[in-house]
């Protein structure tokens, strides 16, 4: 079920950079000790400067994101980037700076769209819904 007749808040940031994927995010040292990646740590710091926004409290939200990164290699052929492997992390930090918890999210969508090398960023935009 899609509410969006029904949106009541809502938050929205610009990140300009990508989330770390999930599979680049945690990095692994001897002895099974599991740390973040320095492309993870970049993508905290861009969220941690963004501004302070709130959000009412609420049960659930829906969320929506697209991320802005370039869809062809020069030659033409479409590059492989599978975009659902940079939600985690998107809304881990994002939901963080808003002080909301992210199981929380109970409807998300999101989308991939072409931009040029250099302009990569994600939308995210979170609302109320219950």
């Amino acid at each position: 079920m899609v509410y969006y007749n029904m949106k009541h808040e809502e938050v929205h940031f610009t990140v300009r950079g990508l989330p770390p994927t999930s599979n680049h995010a945690l990095l692994q040292a001897r002895g099974g000790r599991r740390y973040p990646s320095k492309e993870y740590k970049k993508w905290k710091e861009l969220v941690k400067a963004l501004p302070d926004k709130k959000i009412d409290e609420s049960e659930w939200y829906e969320c929506e994101r697209v991320y802005y990164f370039p869809l062809y290699y020069k030659n033409g052929k479409v590059r492989k980037k599978d975009h659902t492997n940079l939600n985690k992390y998107a809304d881990d930090e994002l939901c963080k700076k808003l002080g909301i918890d992210d199981s929380r999210i109970k409807t998300s969508h999101d989308d991939k769209q072409d931009c040029k090398e250099g302009e990569e960023r994600t939308e995210w935009t979170i609302w109320v819904v219950g």
